[in-house]
């Protein structure tokens, strides 16, 4: 009796410190994590999951089609301050009316200098009159040089601020673009291209205030740019847009659409997840495996679709529930106490 009576007790205190997950029918015990967690397979940017696990996730897969879009560069760009031309302009206009009045003034100076040399070879009058003509003569003479030369200096500045071909426009005779940049119907443009790159002929730009280049409206080349950016020192150009929702100093963002083709795949954006900073999308790999890889994806035609060009046509991806596959494959690094 002795010798069972300690045994007694050392089963009773096993019973009674039985945990809670040893009990039958607790599923939150570590038999029941551990089929949990095994329901699917994970490696390192793999998941497999069960029919049932598919099921409830509500997968939807779809076929990539293939795409071609022109080589794209994006650049920044500035929409520049219209008074300097307004002041040129308004010079300019003082200048060559000043240049006219002493064209006019020297043309009287020359008629009338003609007739009294006349006269005076006739003996008809004293050669005093011909020294105040010829004097008159010369003075006009200089005020049309200096008027000439004023116009050709403010010409020489403008072709210095705004290029030959746009200065030719906006400030010679009446300017219908100058009107328009007035009234805020267009908006002139200075884009910076990348350090290195050039503008081809052919070459369609769009510009935006915002990175989506959804919103981009089409920009119209003008003439080469004869200042440089004093963030980027790149090739510059100007454009003519349309001016309703663009600011003088706004800074925006222009996309230069090359004459080559790229080809890729037309990505749908919901088949894109992010995870630490970087994008990524789900293949399906058959039999319900699915496999993580990396993408840079790019605007493609609509704002629901990207362009991706490390993908192949005809491969097929997660289109919904690629957030899910990414929560689940992460699952098990989850501390099992939270």
């Amino acid at each position: 009796m002795s010798v069972l009576l300690p045994s007694f007790f050392l089963l009773l205190s096993l019973i009674v410190e039985r945990p809670s997950w040893a009990i039958d029918g607790d599923v939150d015990g570590p038999s029941s994590r551990t089929t949990q967690q095994h329901e699917s397979r994970h490696i390192t940017g793999e998941i497999e999951l069960s029919p049932e696990q598919r099921a409830l996730a509500g997968l939807n897969i779809e076929a990539l089609p293939g795409l071609e879009i022109p080589d794209e560069t994006q650049s920044a760009g500035k929409v520049e301050d219209i008074l300097p031309l307004l002041t040129l302009k308004s010079q300019m206009r003082a200048a060559r009316a000043e240049f006219e009045i002493a064209t006019a003034a020297r043309a009287l100076a020359e008629k009338n200098r003609e007739r009294i040399k006349t006269l005076f070879q006739a003996d008809i009058i004293a050669g005093r009159e011909l020294l105040q003509v010829e004097a008159q003569w010369q003075a006009d003479s200089s005020r049309l040089e200096a008027a000439r030369l004023h116009l050709e200096d403010l010409r020489r500045e403008a072709d210095q601020q705004l290029g030959k071909a746009l200065a030719e426009r906006v400030l010679e005779g009446p300017s219908t673009f100058l009107d328009q940049l007035t009234a805020h119907q267009k908006a002139l443009i200075k884009i910076t291209l990348p350090v290195g790159q050039n503008l081809s002929a052919g070459s369609e730009v769009v510009v935006s205030r915002h990175q989506d280049q959804h919103d981009a409206i089409p920009a119209t080349l003008l003439s080469p740019a004869p200042h440089t950016d004093d963030l980027v020192q790149g090739e510059t150009w100007f454009f003519e847009s349309a001016g309703t929702h663009l600011r003088a100093g706004m800074r925006i963002n222009a996309w230069i659409r090359g004459t080559s083709l790229r080809h890729g795949v037309a990505l749908p954006a919901a088949a894109i997840v992010f995870y630490q900073g970087k994008a990524f999308v789900y293949l399906d790999q058959g039999e319900g495996r699915f496999r993580r890889v990396s993408v840079t994806p790019r605007p493609g035609r609509t704002r629901d679709e990207r362009f991706e060009t490390g993908l192949t046509p005809g491969q097929s991806v997660v289109t919904l529930g690629a957030q899910t596959l990414l929560a689940e494959e992460f699952r098990p690094e989850i501390p099992e106490e939270d």
